[in-house]
């Protein structure tokens, strides 16, 4: 299981775009089975997230508290 809770929205502003996507990736890579993200940005790296063979399998909204939503893919 990898989390990846309230992260990208930081290293967003300290790392270049193609730098904090191959991490992202290298995170998948190392995923067996689950892959959790909480964050604000989702959509800018969803597409990857789904291009390497991971599904959608749970999902909370944004809440009012600011965090943001929340997806659990599963590796398949």
């Amino acid at each position: 299981i990898v989390l990846f809770l309230g992260v990208y929205h930081h290293l967003k502003n300290q790392m270049k775009e193609n730098d904090l996507h191959e991490l992202v990736e290298v995170l998948l890579a190392k995923t067996k089975k689950y892959f959790g993200v909480r964050t604000n940005s989702l959509p800018e790296f969803e597409s990857l997230i789904l291009n390497k063979n991971f599904k959608l399998v749970h999902s909370l909204p944004k809440k009012n508290t600011g965090v943001g939503l929340l997806h659990i893919y599963e590796k398949y």
